[in-house]
């Protein structure tokens, strides 16, 4: 049986050598062959499955829990700040408002949209 999609070695290589591809990019740090990053996952596959487990065999667990709430107060804390941050640009571009603002257009649509599914729920009924 023969596959419609199967990959050949004209296929792999034009994989290997896209030419597509932005030239500075090269230079960044990991960037130049996909190869240090197929070492890294595969040695943290390795320590997490294999290495780790054996070491930690006859050892106690790690006391985390005061890390944990640490790491966890942080969090909630940038997370404020971010939303805080979030708020106060939206209210300087001008999307968020820091009183209320009667916009006359939805005031208007609401009790007319009501009064329509009301019209149409008594129709139905009769």
């Amino acid at each position: 049986m023969e596959y419609k999609y199967a990959l050949n070695k004209s296929d792999i290589d034009s994989i290997w050598n896209f030419k597509s591809k932005e030239e500075y990019v090269d230079k960044w740090f990991l960037m130049e062959s996909p190869i240090p990053i197929l070492a890294i996952w595969v040695a943290y596959i390795l320590f997490v499955l294999k290495i780790g487990p054996e070491t930690m065999k006859k050892r106690p667990a790690f006391q985390l829990r005061n890390v944990i709430i640490l790491y966890n107060a942080v969090q909630v804390i940038v997370s404020i700040l971010l939303f805080n941050l979030g708020m106060s640009i939206l209210q300087d571009v001008g999307y968020m408002h820091v009183t209320c603002q009667h916009d006359d257009k939805t005031e208007r649509k609401v009790p007319q949209v009501i009064e329509r599914v009301m019209r149409v729920y008594v129709v139905v009924n009769k």
